[in-house]
């Protein structure tokens, strides 16, 4: 079963700023087309989804923190981290 994603203003705010906006928007939008991959950690409802890409000899590492809603078929992103890594 599929959710529609919302995304609230710090999180597109942030989004803004990031070069990986279509790679960010892609998984966001793949993660709610098939939420059961969802995991709930730390405080709930608050589940955090994370995964990573590669461009060139830099990880990036993003984190997003969703607030699922089960009854109304919403995934709502409340924030967007990232870490940058270069590997060697």
């Amino acid at each position: 079963m599929s959710c529609v994603l919302g995304l609230s203003e710090a999180a597109i705010a942030r989004l803004a700023t990031l070069t990986l906006q279509e790679e960010v928007l892609d998984e966001l939008d793949r993660l709610a087309d098939d939420p059961s991959g969802l995991r709930v950690r730390g405080v709930p409802p608050t589940a955090v989804h994370d995964f990573t890409r590669a461009e060139g000899d830099v990880v990036h590492y993003v984190f997003a923190h969703i607030e699922p809603d089960v009854p109304a078929n919403t995934l709502r992103v409340l924030a967007i981290g990232l870490v940058t890594r270069h590997v060697t």
